[in-house]
């Protein structure tokens, strides 16, 4: 833009009261002749613009200024004005302000007539450059307002109850699929509800209109869509009323509904999941509980022809027979005992499901139930020449039933020898922690894989199920253990650091009370054997 020039004095044109009158105008108001001259300059121009009379004193400068390279064509457009002797509207212009800005302006002109040989012209504008802003604003908001309520399957209404006359969006016709030539009323949407909701839906917005009530309205139900088929929506609407007390009445609702038929669908096919899973449960459970009466009922069945067995095998062996007869007898009494073993392990379990195990407690030595329990299966460990190692605290004394606990310790030393290898070790140890009696046993055997030691406690479950499994059993044992155990108010945990790499189970029982010992004083035949493990405990507790 070009400098501003001193401005040249010339003889005043306008009266010195419509002069003031212009200049201090708060609207954008210029007067200009035919001749380039702009006259006057309101307040308002330059509050709006920038520019003052002496940045624009001609109309050039002013259209060079405002509109830049479209100046000749807008310098054109104002001269052709001068030959209408009437007032025009011009419209919306853009222009650009002094700090570079752009502005709106809705310019108006009209003649003022000649005046020292001069035609004149009044140009008035309105800044409306907020004005447009906003209207832009909101019609943004109104295209996101749209879009939102297409995708989120949404419809507004809006209710003239003096009328009757309802606005239904476009929305609503597509959710509902009508005719959008129909215009329906209250009445006629009513009959276009579900037969089965239409009775409730009818009191409901009886009660919404209602001029006692507060004008709420939130309720879900199915329509007949304009193509049969049922669809389900969700309404809420507000009323409004106009008056008080026995004038008060209903004037206008204003709502929303949204097509929520894929989420009923959603929620009526997650309860035939769940009710499909409920039945399908039931039906495992009783499966299961149908599996356990056969198992207890056959253990019954199979421990009485077994006893009979295990009687006259012993008879038998009491009689001298040879060498040969002899190694039979054996073989039957070892294998019927390990019949045995299982029918009363199956029957324990029978018991822990039905809640009929039963426990004697009374207090209970129990460094020396477990002195007994590893007494018992010396002989297995010797045939496999398995050392075993024990370190006993004595006069460790809890409160339980010394049979089941003796079965507990017999459990784990039975399944410690039974997967260690031919020389092998097994580290038994029992000692008093604080208030608590902490018994640990550890062997030097295949371990047990990362993957399986949450499920070692669980029925039924083994490391190596396949049929040619090297070791027998139901997997029976531990899961038997780990419920005496809690029976007497104990925990038991199993570490291992993986295959071939052995296995630790420590079992944590409350002690009813312990009889101190002097360094060094053991009980005899309890003795720390050579080659005990130094790390035995230290190893129960990092697991």
């Amino acid at each position: 833009m070009k400098a501003p020039r001193a401005l040249e004095w010339e003889p005043p044109i306008l009266s010195p009261s419509l002069d003031r009158l212009i200049a201090t105008f708060p609207l954008p108001v210029i007067i200009h002749d035919d001749q380039d001259r702009i006259l006057q300059m309101s307040e308002g121009w330059t509050h709006f613009s920038g520019y003052t009379l002496a940045d624009v004193h001609t109309l050039d400068d002013w259209t060079e200024a405002a509109y830049g390279e479209r100046r000749g064509w807008v310098r054109d457009y104002i001269d052709s004005i001068f030959a209408e002797d009437r007032t025009l509207d011009h419209g919306e212009w853009v222009i650009r302000a002094k700090d570079g800005g752009k502005r709106v302006w809705h310019f108006l002109s009209t003649p003022l007539g000649v005046v020292q040989g001069r035609r004149l012209l009044l140009a008035v504008a309105a800044d409306v450059t907020e004005l447009k802003r906003t209207e832009e604003a909101l019609r943004k908001t109104e295209e996101l307002l749209t879009q939102g309520m297409r995708l989120g399957h949404l419809g507004i209404f809006d209710h003239d109850q003096i009328t009757d006359a309802i606005y239904w969006s476009p929305e609503i016709w597509s959710i509902c699929l009508w005719d959008p030539t129909e215009r329906p009323t209250l009445a006629e949407y009513a009959m276009r509800i579900h037969p089965d909701d239409r009775d409730r839906i009818v009191t409901e917005i009886g009660r919404a209109h209602d001029p006692a009530g507060n004008g709420s309205y939130d309720v879900e139900h199915r329509i007949i869509a304009g193509d049969g088929t049922t669809r389900w929506i969700r309404v809420r609407s507000q009323t409004f009323f106009d008056g008080t007390g026995a004038s008060r009445r209903a004037v206008r609702t204003v709502g929303a509904l949204m097509d929520v038929t894929e989420q009923k669908q959603a929620e009526q096919e997650r309860e035939w999941l769940l009710e499909r899973e409920q039945e399908l449960r039931s039906a495992a459970e009783a499966a299961n509980r149908i599996k356990d009466e056969f198992l207890s009922t056959l253990s019954h069945e199979l421990r009485t022809p077994l006893t009979s067995i295990l009687g006259w095998t012993l008879l038998l062996r009491q009689k001298t027979f040879d060498a040969e007869t002899n190694r039979a007898l054996e073989t039957i009494e070892r294998n019927a005992r390990a019949q045995q073993k299982l029918i009363e392990d199956i029957l324990d379990v029978s018991r822990i499901i039905s809640g009929s195990l039963r426990l004697d407690f009374r207090p209970t030595q129990l460094t020396a139930v477990i002195a007994d329990a590893t007494e018992g299966i010396h002989p297995a460990a010797e045939a496999k020449s398995i050392m075993v190692h024990t370190e006993l605290d004595p006069g460790i004394v809890v409160s339980g039933d010394p049979d089941r606990l003796q079965q507990v310790a017999g459990n784990l030393l039975s399944n410690a020898i039974k997967f260690t290898p031919q020389n092998g070790n097994v580290w038994v140890g029992l000692r008093r922690k604080d208030n608590r009696a902490e018994f640990c046993v550890q062997d030097s055997g295949q371990g047990i894989e990362h993957a399986f030691l949450p499920y070692v406690f669980d029925r039924f479950r083994q490391a190596d199920s396949s049929t040619v499994r090297r070791h027998g059993g139901l997997g029976l044992s531990l899961a038997i253990t780990r419920h005496i155990v809690e029976l007497h108010g104990g925990s038991i945990r199993a570490r291992s650091l993986g295959k071939d790499r052995g296995a630790t189970f420590t079992i944590d029982l409350p002690c009813l009370s312990v009889t101190e010992s002097t360094a060094g004083e053991l009980q005899p035949g309890l003795r720390m054997q050579e080659g005990m493990n130094p790390k035995l405990f230290n190893l129960s507790e990092s697991g």
